[in-house]
């Protein structure tokens, strides 16, 4: 994926999509995962979330790597006090002033370990794990969020990281 997107060879395949619809499958994907690690999903999309126009692959692939990240860097109850918890939240936001186009946010938010202020510009860089090392717990290439940040920008968005050390982190798109 990262080949053909450095490669310019990315093809976009624009439909109307239901965040509702698309968010319920994504969280039925995660499941079985989060099922594993004793995490609970939680999803929110108030009845005023519009229908978008968008590629529905490649939103999919965003957030679902937000998702996976989210379940694979929770910690478990018994070393935290807390049972972990991942919310998919969609939400309009309404755009200010006139001629502003109303936008839509997805975002992951977790209340696992948190990434550290200094680290967080680097978790979108390629091949960047902030746990890297021989001992790493988490297995991965550390190219999903930097793939997910250059299919936001495909799909014309942005993608938003708000993150707190032992409070959890909020991706968004």
């Amino acid at each position: 994926e990262m080949a053909r997107i450095e490669a310019g060879r990315v093809e976009l395949h624009i439909e109307r999509m239901s965040l509702r619809d698309v968010c319920e499958g994504l969280l039925g994907l995660i499941a079985p995962q989060a099922d594993k690690k004793g995490v609970q999903l939680s999803l929110e999309v108030p009845d005023d979330v519009p229908i978008i126009a968008t590629d529905p692959k490649k939103f999919r692939q965003v957030i679902f790597n937000f998702l996976s990240n989210a379940v694979k860097f929770s910690e478990s109850e018994e070393r935290t006090g807390r049972r972990p918890l991942v919310i998919l939240r969609a939400e309009r936001l309404v755009a200010s002033g006139e001629g502003g186009d109303d936008r839509v946010r997805v975002s992951v938010i977790d209340n696992g370990p948190g990434i550290p202020k200094e680290e967080q510009d680097r978790v979108f860089e390629k091949f960047y794990q902030l746990d890297g090392g021989h001992t790493r717990e988490h297995t991965g290439t550390g190219l999903g969020l930097a793939i997910s940040r250059e299919l936001a920008v495909i799909l014309q968005g942005e993608i938003q990281l708000v993150s707190e050390v032992g409070r959890g982190s909020m991706f968004s798109l």
